[in-house]
């Protein structure tokens, strides 16, 4: 199965997981409820969203490399999971892995961004609900 197709599936099953939050609520913020960074990086609109986002948070080549970086890693680090219906993975503890990683990139992010973090998180929930 190719690496892609696994970070999709990986990410479809945490999507599902919260449709309920994001179709009732306009203002959904999926970042703490799931790996976002790297699904945001592998759109195919990739330049343009990147332009539109570092204007709009004021972000150097430094944090835009940084972040597609850390987008890099956490993408990485979801396709290591075990997602293999044979291989006894309980939901709730690849769920708990699954949220680790996306805690994990948001310690990333803070370190990165700092005071840039807030309006990065206002403008990524925009996109979000754009598009979802």
């Amino acid at each position: 199965m190719p690496t892609w197709f696994k970070f999709i599936v990986i990410f479809n099953l945490m999507l599902g997981a919260s449709s309920a939050n994001a179709s009732t609520n306009t203002s959904y913020d999926p970042w703490m409820d799931k790996p976002v960074l790297g699904y945001l990086y592998s759109q195919p609109n990739l330049p343009a969203m990147e332009k539109d986002m570092a204007r709009q948070v004021h972000l150097s080549s430094q944090q835009r490399r940084a972040l597609a970086g850390i987008a890099t890693a956490e993408q990485q680090e979801l396709r290591q999971l075990d997602t293999r219906p044979s291989s006894n993975v309980r939901a709730d503890v690849f769920n708990k892995k699954v949220l680790a990683i996306a805690r994990h990139t948001d310690s990333q992010v803070r370190k990165t961004l700092g005071g840039q973090y807030t309006p990065f998180r206002g403008w990524l929930r925009s996109w979000w609900n754009r598009h979802s």
